[in-house]
């Protein structure tokens, strides 16, 4: 497996994404996220994010928060990596869009979950927010549970 280094080096943009949008340091932000999840590198994704950051993933009560208020500081976002990310086999995030607007972004495209032997493809809006130093405050992503689960499909 890649570093999350090698792997944020190397992560495509999105294609409609403007140069604005690239600029943004949400963008980054955002983007070392993913390359530390794609690693499933706990301490390299923790630290994109800020000591009290939140993260609904999905928004609204869930498997993950059933209260659906997310998850709040470093503490409870490790729990949630081991919960969420760790037990995936690959990931694979595939935007076709951002949009940055203030001091967020917001990310269209599909979330590619490797489930063993399975894939599952999430239709996925995915949106950051940034503190003046560029560190992750906030993401927020918006997913149907149940209309991920109907894409399972063997990997190939």
């Amino acid at each position: 497996m890649s570093s999350a280094a090698e792997i944020f080096d190397s992560l495509p943009h999105p294609p409609r994404a403007s140069e604005a949008a690239r600029a943004h340091p949400a963008y980054a932000a955002a983007r070392k996220s993913w390359a530390g999840a794609m690693a499933r590198d706990k301490e390299f994704w923790l630290s994109a994010f800020a000591d009290d950051a939140v993260v609904e993933d999905p928004v609204g009560p869930s498997m993950y928060s059933e209260d659906g208020s997310g998850q709040r500081g470093k503490s409870m976002l490790s729990d949630f990596f081991d919960a969420s990310i760790a037990v995936t086999s690959s990931l694979e995030f595939d935007m076709l869009d951002a949009l940055a607007c203030g001091d967020e972004i917001v990310f269209l495209g599909t979330l590619r979950v490797g489930l063993g032997d399975n894939v599952m493809d999430t239709d996925i809006v995915i949106n950051y927010r940034v503190n003046s130093s560029g560190v992750l405050l906030n993401l927020r992503a918006f997913w149907e549970f149940e209309r991920a689960s109907a894409t399972i499909h063997p990997a190939s």
